[in-house]
């Protein structure tokens, strides 16, 4: 089953779309501008419940496309082990380094 994934932006004051989770594959699906880049964090970032969500949906694996097409994979895990928790106005993100990810 195919989940459209939202979450509530602080900032925006509203419910914003963040990717698309497969619970038959067990994979989350993210497309991501170039705003979404974090520089502090060299990295991307997930709100927290989201990523909350997706661990009880039982998701193993994290897909990240850029606007340049770059596609980016790790393992949810790797969000647990190496994600950093930060709010930076828009509601507490687990960043996650790109050094932790797989460029394809």
């Amino acid at each position: 089953m195919i989940l459209r994934m939202t979450t509530m932006d602080p900032a925006k004051e509203k419910e914003v779309f963040c990717g698309m989770a497969d619970t038959d594959t067990k994979e989350y699906f993210r497309y991501v501008g170039n705003d979404h880049y974090m520089v502090k964090e060299n990295g991307y970032g997930i709100q927290s419940s989201v990523l909350k969500e997706l661990m009880e949906l039982g998701i193993k694996k994290v897909h990240i496309t850029t606007k340049t097409s770059t596609k980016m994979d790790s393992n949810i895990s790797d969000w647990i082990k190496h994600g950093k928790e930060k709010d930076y106005g828009n509601g507490k993100q687990i960043f996650l380094a790109v050094k932790f990810m797989e460029t394809k």
